[in-house]
């Protein structure tokens, strides 16, 4: 063999070993890794978040008492919570499925639970202890009346209704009663109504007193109500626990950036960091199987519950805002001082998933926690009020009064500097087309600096 022939043989040989040990490094997957103190460990797929439950997910927006023809909800939403905590503890009995349909006189003593979104009956197996078997999945409610009402022996009895408010032929689907002492829990809150601020109905009188029928009614604050505005500082949430979670523990993942944006990826998934490394959006690119079998709400409701809670991932206060089990996705909505946050530039105020043959096919979330800025000054703003904005309304040629899905108070996100700090604006919001809108209001002073 002369030298030549030798050098290329020796070459052939040297590229076969490069090839063999790239194919080797790119399969290695380390089974333990040293740690110094103080270092994240790398295979973790727990964020620095919290665990939650179903029954503090759909925690209800607003308790409206109805008394003598007028309507009252708690001025501060830690009282609505605290109110919501104690019905946690209640149980429901003779449970019936079929009832007749309810009327109210003026002088009936109703307490209005109003929740964001329609649930499963099934819910209420959770927020109550229920003496029957299981409720309907398919069933829905989104309002619980609580009737304060007296039988013929003047023997004093609570009752508890649930309705679909938009159902117009049949709204009640479930009713029941409650022990004397959990009912007056809620209506002793009507002897002392310090807490309580009067309710007006956006499109004029409160239809449920004095009438048979149940409306979707939206309640506004009559008064002007003042909330702070706020300066949130932000801390990243790292990456790797979320990514340990959604991969496959053995799959080689591939990095790259792409219009600015960190990427990570195998075969079938993608993992994409965006707007400054303050949100993450996951696909996963499942194959395409015959009759899918969609998940209904009540499984949806748990399962992106269980599916957030393997990596601790609810690291700021979340609520359900929406959920649909035809298009098999659970939107959650980043609330604070009691308020939804209902706008910002990049949504990242918004967790959502999205599936599909029951496994995970979308998951939007932020990568950052807003905490307070801790200094001093912070101002307040009073807010039009609920009947300045109904009139508004009722006039007004920039918005059709019939097409208005929802009018609340809420909070708009606005980034400072990037990935530092953001304030929080509160403002009157409009929903339209299932979204929510800062309320512009020209003619009127929507908010006042009052301290």
């Amino acid at each position: 063999m002369n030298m030549e022939t030798m050098k290329s043989v020796i070459l052939v040989i040297l590229i076969a070993l490069s090839l063999v040990l790239t194919v080797a490094l790119w399969n290695y997957q380390p089974s333990s890794e040293i740690v110094e103190e103080g270092q994240e460990v790398i295979d973790t797929t727990q964020l620095d978040g919290e665990e939650n439950d179903l029954v503090s997910l759909v925690e209800p927006e607003q308790f409206v008492f109805h008394e003598r023809g007028a309507s009252y909800s708690y001025e501060d939403p830690a009282e609505k919570t605290a109110m919501y905590d104690r019905m946690k503890q209640w149980e429901l009995l003779n449970v019936d499925e079929t009832p007749a349909q309810p009327s109210f006189d003026e002088d009936s003593h109703v307490v209005e639970a109003v929740f964001p979104e329609e649930l499963p009956l099934k819910v209420l197996e959770n927020i109550f202890t229920v003496s029957t078997g299981e409720l309907s999945e398919t069933q829905v409610f989104n309002r619980l009346f609580f009737i304060h009402g007296h039988d013929d022996n003047s023997s004093s009895f609570y009752q508890v209704l649930a309705v679909d408010s938009t159902d117009d032929v049949a709204p009640a689907k479930l009713r029941a009663t409650i022990d004397e002492d959990y009912g007056s829990q809620l209506f002793n809150e009507l002897d002392d109504k310090n807490d309580l601020i009067e309710q007006i109905a956006l499109d004029g009188s409160i239809s449920l007193l004095g009438s048979s029928e149940i409306e979707n009614t939206i309640y506004l604050p009559e008064g002007r109500v003042a909330y702070p505005e706020e300066v949130l500082q932000t801390t990243p949430i790292p990456l790797v626990p979320i990514q340990n979670d959604l991969f496959p523990p053995n799959a080689v993942v591939s990095s790259s950036s792409i219009n600015g944006h960190r990427r990570l990826a195998t075969t079938d998934r993608r993992l994409d960091v965006l707007d400054n490394e303050t949100r993450l959006k996951y696909e996963y690119m499942i194959p395409n199987r015959a009759n899918p079998s969609p998940l209904l709400e009540y499984d949806l409701l748990t399962r992106s519950i269980n599916d957030v809670n393997n990596h601790v991932g609810w690291t700021n206060t979340f609520y359900l805002d929406s959920i649909s089990s035809t298009m098999e996705k659970a939107t959650y909505r980043m609330h604070y001082n009691g308020l939804p946050i209902l706008s910002s530039e990049t949504n990242v105020e918004i967790m959502s998933m999205k599936y599909e043959q029951g496994e995970i096919q979308e998951y939007i979330r932020p990568l950052v926690i807003f905490e307070r800025y801790p200094y001093d000054n912070t101002s307040t703003d009073e807010l039009a009020s609920g009947e300045e904005v109904r009139d508004f309304l009722t006039n007004t040629d920039k918005y059709n009064l019939e097409e208005v899905e929802g009018v609340k108070i809420g909070y708009q996100l606005k980034e400072q500097r990037p990935n530092l700090a953001y304030s929080l604006f509160p403002g009157w919001f409009v929903k339209l087309s299932g979204s929510w809108v800062p309320l512009e209001m020209d003619e009127l002073r929507q908010d006042e600096e009052v301290s």
